[in-house]
């Protein structure tokens, strides 16, 4: 869900914080070896959120920093940024942007993630190609996410 943000158009005068709104204006970066998606965190997930987008779903909405209680007026939806990350032959995941890089998948032969325009609307295409020296084994993934809905620079 990389790049929903509740039921109202962001504006500018939405962000408190500037770098979220540079970040909800590219909520999905792509390079070779690296994605990084802006993405809501579910209910119970452990650990800050970078934002909070608070709305009432019909005139007000804002984004701040960290975390932020809802109320009973306003709805609270946690947002972070998902980096993964391609390092040697480990794929690595960082949630926010003050953690460290974790290790995700050890013995990663490739991974290409690539941003692909279509007439029928954007997507993203993953291939992964895992091999396990000891048995010699090589796998390969691929899938294709689509990108609905894409956010304009708000």
């Amino acid at each position: 869900m990389a790049g929903m943000f509740g039921c109202l158009r962001l504006q500018p005068g939405d962000f408190r914080d500037p770098a979220a709104r540079q970040a909800f204006g590219r909520p999905v970066e792509v390079s070779r070896s690296g994605l990084t998606v802006v993405v809501a965190q579910l209910p119970g997930y452990d650990g800050k959120p970078d934002w909070t987008l608070q709305t009432d779903c019909i005139s007000e909405v804002h984004i701040g920093s960290g975390l932020v209680a809802g109320n009973e007026r306003l709805w609270s939806y946690a947002i972070s940024r998902h980096t993964y990350q391609l390092s040697g032959t480990t794929l690595r995941f960082k949630r926010g942007s003050n953690t460290s890089f974790q290790p995700l998948i050890d013995h990663v032969h490739e991974i290409r993630f690539e941003h692909v325009p279509a007439q029928e609307g954007e997507r993203v295409d993953i291939a992964l190609t895992l091999f396990d020296p000891a048995m010699g084994l090589k796998q390969q993934y691929e899938m294709s996410v689509a990108i609905r809905n894409p956010v304009s620079e708000p």
